[in-house]
């Protein structure tokens, strides 16, 4: 998966385009974050204060995989807050079904 962004000057012109490839693990975070962030912004988790959410179709090695997935996918909430005002979950409690936790 390619990342591109697009830097603009004053004008609102493009600038540059800059393009990298992401790693295994920012790839995953880009394909699972559109459906945590509708899944929270869902009618039926808006109002509860814990959410679980099950992260489908990723197996990690171990578990510094598993973070590394679960804080990208924080960052990606942090950055985007303004999307979630008015929703009411304080605790989101992360499962990778498949996973064995030892």
């Amino acid at each position: 998966m390619i990342e591109r962004r697009v830097a603009r000057d004053r004008d609102g012109g493009i600038e540059r385009i800059v393009e990298r490839k992401l790693g295994p693990i920012e790839e995953v975070v880009e394909m699972a974050w559109p459906g945590v962030k509708h899944l929270l912004r869902s009618r039926e988790f808006v109002n509860r204060e814990v959410v679980e959410i099950e992260i489908r179709n990723v197996v990690p090695r171990n578990l510094h995989e598993q973070n590394a997935i679960i804080n990208g996918l924080c960052n990606r909430l942090v950055s985007e807050a303004d999307a979630f005002t008015g929703t009411k979950w304080k605790t989101i409690i992360w499962t990778f079904p498949g996973v064995r936790q030892s």
